[in-house]
Protein backbone atom coordinates (compact mmCIF):
# COMPACT_ATOMS: atom_id res chain seq x y z
CA UNK A 1 0.00 0.00 0.00
CA UNK A 2 3.04 2.20 0.63
CA UNK A 3 4.05 2.16 -2.90
CA UNK A 4 0.90 2.71 -4.27
CA UNK A 5 1.20 5.89 -2.78
CA UNK A 6 4.07 6.49 -3.88
CA UNK A 7 4.07 6.10 -7.09
CA UNK A 8 0.76 7.64 -6.92
CA UNK A 9 2.54 11.02 -5.75
CA UNK A 10 5.16 10.51 -7.92
CA UNK A 11 2.97 10.60 -10.92
CA UNK A 12 0.91 13.10 -9.80
CA UNK A 13 4.26 15.35 -9.59
CA UNK A 14 5.50 14.49 -12.93
CA UNK A 15 2.21 14.79 -14.67
CA UNK A 16 1.73 18.18 -12.75
CA UNK A 17 4.76 19.90 -14.14
CA UNK A 18 4.56 22.04 -17.06
CA UNK A 19 7.21 23.39 -19.68
CA UNK A 20 7.55 27.26 -18.82
CA UNK A 21 7.68 29.50 -21.81
CA UNK A 22 11.26 30.05 -22.49
CA UNK A 23 9.85 33.63 -24.32
CA UNK A 24 11.83 35.08 -27.06
CA UNK A 25 15.29 33.89 -25.11
CA UNK A 26 18.59 35.50 -25.82
CA UNK A 27 18.98 38.98 -27.21
CA UNK A 28 22.54 39.52 -28.61
CA UNK A 29 21.21 43.56 -29.76
CA UNK A 30 23.57 46.16 -28.64
CA UNK A 31 24.08 48.99 -30.68
CA UNK A 32 26.57 52.06 -30.41
CA UNK A 33 26.20 55.07 -32.10
CA UNK A 34 29.24 57.67 -32.50
CA UNK A 35 28.03 61.24 -32.67
CA UNK A 36 30.51 63.71 -34.69
CA UNK A 37 29.86 66.69 -36.79
CA UNK A 38 31.53 67.72 -39.95
CA UNK A 39 35.00 68.74 -38.22
CA UNK A 40 35.09 65.15 -36.94
CA UNK A 41 33.95 66.57 -32.89
CA UNK A 42 32.97 63.85 -30.73
CA UNK A 43 29.56 65.37 -29.85
CA UNK A 44 29.37 63.13 -26.80
CA UNK A 45 32.42 64.06 -25.03
CA UNK A 46 32.15 65.75 -21.61
CA UNK A 47 35.49 67.38 -22.14
CA UNK A 48 34.70 69.41 -24.77
CA UNK A 49 31.32 71.28 -26.55
CA UNK A 50 29.07 67.47 -26.02
CA UNK A 51 26.09 68.22 -27.30
CA UNK A 52 24.48 65.44 -26.46
CA UNK A 53 24.54 64.70 -22.89
CA UNK A 54 23.28 61.73 -21.25
CA UNK A 55 20.54 63.26 -19.22
CA UNK A 56 19.14 64.41 -21.96
CA UNK A 57 18.49 61.29 -24.25
CA UNK A 58 15.57 59.40 -24.10
CA UNK A 59 14.79 56.26 -25.86
CA UNK A 60 11.02 55.75 -27.23
CA UNK A 61 9.84 52.50 -29.17
CA UNK A 62 6.57 52.46 -31.21
CA UNK A 63 4.08 49.80 -30.12
CA UNK A 64 1.72 47.79 -31.89
CA UNK A 65 -0.90 50.19 -31.61
CA UNK A 66 1.44 52.78 -33.32
CA UNK A 67 2.18 55.06 -30.37
CA UNK A 68 5.61 55.94 -28.70
CA UNK A 69 6.19 54.67 -25.66
CA UNK A 70 9.12 55.86 -23.46
CA UNK A 71 11.03 52.33 -22.36
CA UNK A 72 12.16 53.01 -18.94
CA UNK A 73 12.75 49.75 -17.14
CA UNK A 74 12.84 51.08 -12.89
CA UNK A 75 14.38 47.67 -11.93
CA UNK A 76 17.26 47.66 -14.22
CA UNK A 77 21.05 49.14 -13.66
CA UNK A 78 20.48 51.07 -16.80
CA UNK A 79 16.49 52.17 -16.97
CA UNK A 80 16.97 53.86 -19.72
CA UNK A 81 17.83 51.15 -22.00
CA UNK A 82 21.38 53.34 -22.72
CA UNK A 83 24.60 54.31 -21.56
CA UNK A 84 27.13 56.84 -22.74
CA UNK A 85 31.07 55.46 -21.88
CA UNK A 86 34.30 56.07 -23.33
CA UNK A 87 35.72 53.53 -25.73
CA UNK A 88 39.06 54.11 -26.63
CA UNK A 89 40.94 56.82 -28.81
CA UNK A 90 39.95 55.10 -32.03
CA UNK A 91 36.15 55.70 -31.40
CA UNK A 92 36.18 58.18 -28.04
CA UNK A 93 32.27 58.26 -26.39
CA UNK A 94 29.69 55.86 -27.61
CA UNK A 95 26.09 55.88 -26.85
CA UNK A 96 25.10 52.12 -27.10
CA UNK A 97 21.49 51.25 -27.05
CA UNK A 98 20.04 47.63 -25.78
CA UNK A 99 17.78 47.51 -28.76
CA UNK A 100 15.41 44.65 -29.55
CA UNK A 101 11.68 43.47 -29.64
CA UNK A 102 10.22 44.84 -26.25
CA UNK A 103 7.13 43.34 -25.61
CA UNK A 104 4.47 45.29 -27.70
CA UNK A 105 7.59 46.92 -29.51
CA UNK A 106 7.72 44.72 -31.51
CA UNK A 107 5.80 44.04 -35.05
CA UNK A 108 3.97 40.95 -37.06
CA UNK A 109 7.21 41.29 -39.55
CA UNK A 110 10.39 40.82 -37.12
CA UNK A 111 10.49 44.52 -36.89
CA UNK A 112 11.35 47.05 -34.15
CA UNK A 113 11.12 50.57 -34.31
CA UNK A 114 12.76 52.72 -31.66
CA UNK A 115 13.53 56.45 -31.18
CA UNK A 116 16.19 58.39 -29.82
CA UNK A 117 15.25 61.73 -28.88
CA UNK A 118 17.50 64.10 -27.84
CA UNK A 119 16.21 67.59 -25.16
CA UNK A 120 15.81 70.09 -28.41
CA UNK A 121 12.97 67.77 -29.63
CA UNK A 122 14.50 66.16 -32.30
CA UNK A 123 15.42 62.66 -32.92
CA UNK A 124 16.96 59.63 -34.88
CA UNK A 125 14.38 57.07 -36.37
CA UNK A 126 16.05 53.36 -35.86
CA UNK A 127 13.97 50.35 -36.95
CA UNK A 128 15.89 47.09 -36.67
CA UNK A 129 14.89 43.29 -38.59
CA UNK A 130 15.44 40.24 -36.52
CA UNK A 131 16.23 36.84 -37.35
CA UNK A 132 12.41 34.90 -38.11
CA UNK A 133 13.84 31.46 -37.02
CA UNK A 134 13.91 32.50 -33.23
CA UNK A 135 13.35 28.65 -32.41
CA UNK A 136 16.73 28.03 -30.90
CA UNK A 137 15.63 30.97 -28.72
CA UNK A 138 18.19 33.45 -29.77
CA UNK A 139 17.21 36.83 -31.08
CA UNK A 140 19.35 38.60 -33.53
CA UNK A 141 19.51 41.75 -35.45
CA UNK A 142 19.71 41.22 -39.15
CA UNK A 143 19.10 44.74 -40.95
CA UNK A 144 19.49 48.07 -39.02
CA UNK A 145 17.80 51.18 -40.75
CA UNK A 146 18.36 54.66 -39.05
CA UNK A 147 16.44 57.63 -40.15
CA UNK A 148 15.18 55.72 -43.05
CA UNK A 149 18.64 54.51 -44.91
CA UNK A 150 19.60 50.81 -44.33
CA UNK A 151 22.98 51.31 -42.39
CA UNK A 152 23.67 47.89 -41.38
CA UNK A 153 22.89 44.15 -42.81
CA UNK A 154 24.49 40.95 -41.75
CA UNK A 155 25.44 39.03 -38.26
CA UNK A 156 26.43 39.42 -36.11
CA UNK A 157 25.50 42.51 -34.39
CA UNK A 158 26.91 42.56 -31.29
CA UNK A 159 29.45 44.77 -31.23
CA UNK A 160 28.11 47.08 -34.12
CA UNK A 161 29.30 50.84 -34.02
CA UNK A 162 27.81 53.21 -36.38
CA UNK A 163 28.45 57.14 -36.89
CA UNK A 164 26.13 59.30 -37.10
CA UNK A 165 27.15 62.78 -38.57
CA UNK A 166 25.58 65.94 -36.80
Amino acid sequence: MKNLYLILGCCIVLFSCKKEDQGAGHFDISVGFVYRDVNNVDLLDPNTVSIYKEADIDIYCLTNAGEKRRIYRANLDRPEMFKVEHQGNELGYVLTLGFGPDGDCYDQNNKATMYIRYKDGSEDTLVGEFNSDRGNGYTQLKKLWVNNKLEWSGYPASKLNLVLKK
